[in-house]
């Protein structure tokens, strides 16, 4: 009895993860349907330059070569410009039983992130509107402002975006030549309707945070700033 159970499940196993494979890789056979995707989940203009492909081990998924990714902030008054040489695309399950297309999780591995503004930004404008979850792996980003006289070039980069409803989550770490940042931001809107941010980096035994609680509506945040450590001068 355990035997013909075991082939039974062996069976409905296959078959479903059959079904799984035909509509991942029919999806994967159509670009524009990738590009709408990703560009759903990152809210940024998508091109595919390179191939398509979907990988079974160690999870199903797609795989794509030289994605670019680019999108407008500030009102126009800056770009973000993405190269990821290579990006892991995890669809939802549970929506793919519906019959409907979901990304669960974005992987993008040794891309270049290249942010221009030429005003202040909350980091929230940068993140917003994350479908699932963005992991980059070993980037290198650089940011300029210059409206501020900022050049960061971060050699290399490693951070977790999450989104859900009401609330944005990003941890990770930055270095530079001379630096390693550890970062962690978290953008939470209240009940109220007024946005709650919180900051924290870490360099060594030095620390940076800042807490504040501001309505939408403001174009700035203001709030409490502490530092302690001693060389504060990596934060500058």
């Amino acid at each position: 009895m355990k035997k013909i159970l075991s082939i039974i499940f062996i069976l409905i196993f296959i078959g479903g993860f059959g079904w799984f494979y035909n509509r991942a890789n029919n999806f994967a056979s159509y670009a524009e349907n990738i590009t709408a995707l990703i560009s759903k989940n990152i809210s940024t203009e998508v091109e595919i330059e390179g191939a398509v492909k979907l990988t079974i081990l160690p999870l199903p998924h797609l795989e794509i070569d030289h994605l670019r990714a680019k999108r407008q902030l500030a009102d126009g008054k800056g770009n973000l410009n993405i190269h990821a040489p290579k990006t892991h695309i995890y669809l939802n399950l549970i929506a793919l039983l519906k019959g409907e297309y979901k990304v669960a999780k974005l992987i993008m591995q040794k891309g270049l992130i290249n942010i221009k503004l030429q005003t202040a930004i909350n980091m929230d404008d940068i993140f917003t509107n994350i479908d699932g979850e963005v992991i980059i792996k070993d980037s290198s980003l650089k940011i300029a402002n210059t409206n501020y006289g900022i050049d960061k070039n971060f050699t290399k980069a490693n951070l977790h975006i999450k989104q859900s409803e009401n609330k944005i989550e990003l941890n990770g770490n930055l270095q530079t030549n001379v630096n390693n940042y550890q970062l962690s931001y978290q953008n939470e809107q209240q009940a109220s309707g007024s946005n709650q941010h919180y900051l924290k980096i870490i360099s060594r035994d030095n620390e940076f945070t800042f807490q504040t609680t501001a309505n939408s509506s403001k174009d700035y945040l203001i709030g409490d700033i502490n530092l302690k450590g001693p060389d504060l001068s990596g934060f500058v």
